[in-house]
């Protein structure tokens, strides 16, 4: 489950929500573990049916989204860091308040602006922002993106217009990537 790794990893919960979002949880779609006959998702010819994701698909959606947080970092300090007279304590207290108000409303961009501020600051000391104070928080994002996952999925022409879109931003981070450093 998502909340049990992020506790455990560098890895922003965003970023596993977005990884897990796409490709679902461990590469697999819910209802379709494998050893669950009776879990097994029927699927009709109308419904979009994406490929299992490489290994390196997969490890390249998350250093893509890493290399995306690193950004906003960088943005955060290029816009004089903000939050860097905070004590730690103070600074996980802020983030665990912008965590809540954003997984009360996650598409609000402002909401998530903060959260990314504070997000920075955070991996700007090194510091794990406190996931276990706001399990439930994270669990009603990690609902509110598979709802919103289940209605793109419900909509194959959407659904195959944001995986499209998807892929063309992983090309394009490969490319720059892969770029020769001058």
């Amino acid at each position: 489950m998502i909340s049990d790794r992020a506790t455990n990893s560098q890895v922003a919960p965003r970023v596993l929500l977005e990884v897990e979002w796409h490709f679902g949880e461990n590469g697999v779609e819910p209802g379709q573990r494998e050893g669950n006959a009776m879990a097994q998702r029927r699927t009709s010819k109308s419904q979009v049916r994406r490929p299992e994701p490489s290994d390196k698909m997969r490890d390249d959606l998350v250093s893509m989204l890493l290399a995306e947080q690193m950004d906003f970092a960088a943005d955060y300090v290029r816009r004089g860091r903000a939050h860097r007279n905070l004590t730690d304590a103070e600074l996980r207290e802020e983030w665990k308040a912008a965590f809540r108000a954003h997984s009360q409303e996650p598409r609000l961009g402002l909401l998530r602006r903060t959260l990314q501020d504070f997000q920075a600051e955070l991996d700007l000391r090194k510091l794990d922002p406190p996931f276990d104070a706001v399990r439930e928080d994270l669990d009603r994002l990690t609902a509110a993106a598979t709802a919103t996952f289940e209605q793109l999925r419900a909509d194959p022409e959407r659904f195959e217009d944001v995986d499209k879109d998807l892929r063309a931003d992983l090309t394009a981070f490969r490319e720059k990537r892969d770029r020769p450093k001058s």
